[in-house]
């Protein structure tokens, strides 16, 4: 069996994009930082997310304030439409 390794690797756009803005976030604010759900199917950059500051919640009801991410898989709009009605800023990583 022959093994090859790319040259290139690494996130697709969706996952590159997400963790653009993660850090953005981390940087321009003082708020605490949400991910609904891991951002991306990571494991360890979802741990080093986290170790940065960043809270992965399973629902909104446990937020009480702050920026919340959502993955890169997208959400449907009702997601978005209580997450607005409660105040919060949402930072979508995968557009509705």
């Amino acid at each position: 069996m022959k093994i090859l390794i790319s040259k290139r690797g690494g996130y697709c756009y969706g996952g590159q994009r997400a963790l653009k803005i993660a850090n953005e976030a981390a940087e321009g604010t003082d708020e605490p930082i949400h991910t609904l759900g891991p951002i991306i199917h990571n494991p360890g950059v979802v741990r080093e997310l986290a170790a940065a500051g960043s809270s992965p919640v399973d629902d909104l009801a446990g937020v009480e304030r702050g920026i919340i991410i959502l993955s890169t898989q997208g959400f449907p709009l009702p997601v978005f439409v209580e997450s607005a009605s409660r105040g919060r800023t949402v930072a979508c990583a995968h557009r509705p």
